[in-house]
């Protein structure tokens, strides 16, 4: 009888194949970004949480841009950096704004784990992202004694912004 793990490693279905192949992760990216649609098309189905858009939307780049350096055979990040956005898009050679840079610093921390978790294991992490990342992308105003506060629409993790980086890193994966 031949063991399982021959049977599959003979067929090329491994982890060192999968995790290289770059339509394996274009296909998985490309399901996130219909589930993000989806959940955009239809936010009044989840009440007042925009989490499971955004972990949807994050884990969509990331996969895409693993895709792009698999195709380009480039080494993924693993670890810490597999997730860092930012990173990955600057490895992948995807060319996006600065304030789309920030957009992918969000998405990292939603990432890891303010959509998954109510709070990060350390402390620290969530003062950091309280006080400096999610700080960026805030417009404070005051005149007298009126304070207003909104998202700044150019870099928070709305649809429009993630789908301009999703463009961007549809087009390199297929140049």
């Amino acid at each position: 009888m031949i063991a399982r793990k021959t049977i599959r490693e003979s067929v090329g279905l491994t982890h060192e194949a999968l995790k290289s192949d770059p339509e394996a992760c274009f296909s998985l990216a490309s399901s996130f970004y219909k589930a993000t649609e989806l959940l955009n098309e239809f936010p009044a189905r989840i009440p007042s949480d925009s989490r499971p858009f955004v972990f949807n939307a994050a884990l969509s780049l990331e996969l895409i841009f693993k895709a792009i350096l698999a195709n380009k055979r480039s080494k993924i990040p693993q670890g810490a950096n597999g997730h860092n956005l930012k990173l990955l898009c600057d490895r992948a050679g995807v060319a996006i704004s600065e304030n789309q840079s920030l957009t992918l610093e969000l998405m990292t921390e939603e990432l890891v784990w303010f959509a998954r978790y109510p709070t990060p294991k350390q402390p620290e992490k969530f003062d950091e992202f309280h006080d400096a990342i999610f700080e960026k992308h805030i417009i404070r105003n005051h005149s007298g004694n009126v304070h207003s506060t909104r998202a700044n629409i150019e870099t928070f993790s709305n649809f429009e912004n993630y789908k301009r980086i999703w463009e961007a890193a549809i087009a390199e994966f297929k140049a």
